[in-house]
């Protein structure tokens, strides 16, 4: 258990490491309109792309144009705006649709996914609700009880084997 917990803190400081040099960004995917390829409840990873590096066929995320919250999907136009240099005005679509998203983005940047981690976006939901907080520290207390009691709950287990004789050979 205590590998666990410790493969756990790896993880954890090579990810927030990863994030400040290499300024990428988690993103949790809610909806089904980049499946198969990005399943619902995956966990993006992205790093910031600005408007010239964007190519037909990337997959980034941007604001919507109505600005309630984050769209990911495949860029499938691009058209740079002669009125203001460095702003793209964009076509994207999900993979999973079957027509491009009704209103164009107008993008100077955005993310561009690296890979996503299917499941994992479940959990972060989860982290970012008061239940789920509440959940977190709960195990988290519990482990650390645990890691710091270890012997507590095996001294009060009872020997299966009465016979003394045996308990010399086990020490």
């Amino acid at each position: 258990m205590l590998n666990v917990a410790a493969a756990l803190g790896l993880i954890s400081i090579l990810v927030f490491t990863a994030s400040l040099v290499y300024d990428v960004r988690p993103h949790n995917v809610i909806s089904g309109s980049m499946e198969p390829g990005i399943p619902t409840g995956s966990l993006l990873v992205t790093r910031p792309i600005s408007g010239p590096e964007i190519q037909v066929g990337d997959v980034i995320t941007t604001p919507r144009p109505s600005g309630d919250g984050l769209v990911t999907h495949r860029v499938r136009e691009i058209t740079e705006l002669e009125s203001d240099a460095g702003v793209y005005e964009m076509t994207m679509r999900g993979d999973a649709n079957t027509s491009d998203d009704p209103r164009p983005y107008t993008i100077r940047d955005a993310h561009i996914t690296l890979f996503h981690i299917p499941l994992l976006g479940f959990g972060a939901s989860l982290l970012q609700t008061r239940a789920g907080v509440l959940i977190g520290i709960a195990i988290a207390c519990v482990l650390l009880l645990f890691f710091l009691f270890p012997g507590q709950a095996r001294d009060h287990i009872p020997d299966p084997d009465p016979d003394p004789a045996l308990k010399l050979f086990r020490q």
